[in-house]
Formats: C-alpha cells, structure tokens, sequence
C-alpha cells in the first residue's frame, strides 16, 4: 500500500507498476519482461568472446571462408585469420580487427575486445591495419532484442557471422557468405561445427546452462537456406 505520495506522483507510479503484465518478452502481450542479471551479461559476453576465438581456429581449416572474389577466375586466400568485430555508437559503424585471433587464447581475446572499445570510444585515429585489415566479420546483436538478422559480406572478405539472442537460453548464429568463393554446404558444415565447439565449451559450466542452443541461417548472393541444429 502506497502511504507517502509527493503531489500524489509516487502513489501514481506504483499503481501503474502494478498494472503492468509481466511474462515472456516472445509474448505480445507482454508489458514486462524478465531482466538480466550480472551472471545472464557475463554468460552473453563470454558466448561472443568464445565464439569469435573458437570461430577463428576453425577458419583455419575453411580457407574458403577466409578469403576473397577477385574475378571469375581467380580467389584470394588470407594466411592468418583477422576477426573484425562491428563497432558502432551513434551511426559510426567501425569495423576493427582482432588481429591473429586464431593464435590467440579466451582471455586474449577478451582482453583485446576490450583495448578496440577503449580505441573506438576514445576518437583517436585507428592503426589501418586494425581499420582495414579483417578478413572475416563478427556482427553481434544478441543484446538489442533482435531475432533475427541477414548481415552483409564486407568488400575482400567471403563471410560474416551475425549473432542475436531471441531468448535468454538460446543464441543464434547467422551467416552470410560469397556464393562466388564457399558453398552452403561448407559454410553447413563450418556452422554446425562452431556451434559443437562453443556448446562444449559452456557444457563445462563456465558460463551458461547445458540447454543453450544455436539455430543457423545461411545468405548468400544466389540462394537462402535454413537448418534447423538441434541441441
């Protein structure tokens, strides 16, 4: 019961509180959803950072997807995997990369995303090599509420990975790639062996619960597909 009410606006406040559905945030009807706590943000960053370093090393056995169209004839190969990471703050997309991230470690690699935010937010002019020099894409939306994604391929690279969070215990991998330099069934293949990697890395109870589980869509620039991957 509300009994100290400042021009009435605080009893106001808390009548309407109390008004408001609470329930599922999938739920049309809902005024309210669940809120995160520290752990859920822990867990969502934790499932970036391990996707981008588990990405990084599979790349490596994926040439195609770490590469380039040059002409009908001809594809370009990148030795090392350089894994941009989408910036962006007030209409000032940036991609920057990880340079080398298949060589590096989880804590490197979270430690190197955190040096590229201070770099982005601090206006500072950015080495060209961090600036231009990815070879493949990470697009992370899995905190704005986004279900769903179709994100582009950057010029001299074959694929980009887009990441939403439809529901607290599930993620979902999107990807687009080339149809001129990959295949959809590699990119099935690279996917779906992401996903493996990651889930048994959480299954040890670093981060999140056992039933997380990854849905892939696939674009590319003749065709659209979908598989469903179970948990």
């Amino acid at each position: 019961q509300c009994r100290v009410d400042r021009a009435g606006g605080m009893c106001r406040f808390a009548a309407a509180a109390q008004k408001l559905k609470l329930g599922s945030g999938l739920d049309a009807a809902t005024q309210m959803g669940p809120l995160s706590h520290a752990r859920r943000v822990e867990d969502m960053e934790r499932f970036v950072d391990d996707a981008v370093g588990q990405g990084a090393r599979l790349l490596t056995g994926y040439p195609e997807l770490n590469a380039f169209f040059i002409d009908d004839k001809s594809r370009g190969h990148y030795e090392a995997v350089h894994f941009g990471i989408s910036y962006d703050a007030d209409r000032n997309l940036k991609v920057l990369a990880v340079r080398d991230a298949h060589t590096r470690s989880l804590p490197e690699i979270q430690s190197e995303f955190e040096r590229l935010l201070h770099l982005y937010e601090s206006g500072q002019a950015i080495p060209e090599d961090i600036l231009a020099g990815a070879t493949v894409t990470l697009s992370d939306l899995s905190k704005t509420g986004a279900s769903s994604m179709f994100p582009l391929v950057n010029g001299r690279q074959s694929l980009i990975i887009g990441l939403t969070q439809p529901r607290p215990d599930v993620f979902t991998v999107h990807a687009s790639f080339d149809h001129r330099v990959a295949e959809g069934l590699l990119v099935a293949k690279f996917l779906e062996a992401l996903r493996e990697r990651v889930l048994s890395y959480f299954r040890e109870g670093v981060a999140v619960e056992p039933q997380l589980a990854c849905t892939a869509f696939f674009t590319s620039t003749k065709s659209l597909f979908h598989l469903g991957l179970p948990a």
